[in-house]
């Protein structure tokens, strides 16, 4: 069994990435009640006791409406979430590992059970919404297993993905790098 691709945290164990995700959560629930708590104290200290009774009956409201969405926010987050954590090359098809949760489950797919193996790519999202390239393993009776393609020779062993997939997925991949005027790596170019 050889390794084609692994993320930064493959080495950690899935519960220690929940209770880390755990502890930020945490972190940032504390960080929003001690905002709220400075804005009521800053809205309440110069106001007159029938404003401050009034101002403290909608920040009590605040907090009944963001509490519990930060509280379901950070059990989705800890316990429903599911990351790929490794992918390797067995006999015959993939093994797929991943954790769902504080739970680490291990996918055998068999090379009956993938139907194709496409590249895509796809903005990240966010403040930056750099371009994500991916891959994209699609199977029989389940949700596609989707592996980021990085440049990073620690994360993905280019040799043996030159022989696991179809080549016009490295050359898509490649063609992509290049109409965005990206570097490809000295790895990466090895296996074009």
């Amino acid at each position: 069994m050889e390794q084609l691709y692994k993320n930064y945290w493959a080495d950690e164990t899935c519960l220690s990435s929940a209770l880390q995700v755990m502890g930020l959560s945490a972190l940032i629930f504390a960080a929003v009640l001690g905002l709220l708590g400075v804005l009521s104290w800053l809205m309440v200290r110069r106001q007159t006791e029938a404003e401050r009774r009034a101002t403290v009956r909608v920040l009590q409201l605040v907090a009944a409406g963001t509490i519990p969405l930060l509280l379901a926010a950070a059990a989705y987050a800890t316990f429903f979430t599911t990351s790929l954590r490794s992918i390797h090359i067995a006999d015959g098809g993939f093994i797929v590992r991943m954790c769902q949760g504080p739970r680490e489950v291990a996918l055998d797919l068999a090379s009956i059970d993938v139907t194709g193996i496409d590249y895509r790519w796809r903005r990240a999202g966010g403040k930056s919404n750099e371009p994500v390239d991916e891959m994209v393993i699609s199977r029989i009776g389940g949700e596609p297993i989707v592996m980021p393609l990085s440049t990073d020779p620690q994360a993905l062993n280019f040799p043996l993905l030159k022989k696991a997939v179809p080549h016009r997925v490295i050359a898509q991949w490649i063609a992509e790098r290049r109409k965005r005027g990206w570097n490809i790596p000295p790895e990466l170019a090895a296996i074009e």
